[in-house]
């Protein structure tokens, strides 16, 4: 029956504006993690003294100890770096 066929175009259509909208959304949120991924590598750019890309434990423990609210010894800043460090690379 016609009525049918006008429910499956309407159905259709929502679907169409629907999967428009979420790929709209997919797109900005990609944007927002490629701005954000920017900014982090920037950061981790300044962290990493000696500019080998790689961000050491005791590059980190440094930079803990300069950070954090409370006086840190380097072995406690160490053992934190070590903590975080969850593929020990």
């Amino acid at each position: 029956p016609i009525e049918d066929d006008t429910r499956e175009d309407r159905l259709d259509v929502a679907v169409t504006r629907l999967k428009s909208k979420v790929e709209s959304m997919v797109g900005k949120i990609e944007i927002k993690m490629s701005d954000i991924e920017a900014k982090i590598g920037d950061k981790m750019h300044m962290l990493d003294k000696d500019k080998d890309g790689i961000l050491s434990q005791e590059e980190m423990a440094l930079t803990l100890q300069s950070v954090l609210k409370r006086p840190l010894t380097f072995d406690e800043a160490m053992a934190i770096a070590a903590d975080m460090d969850e593929n020990e690379d």
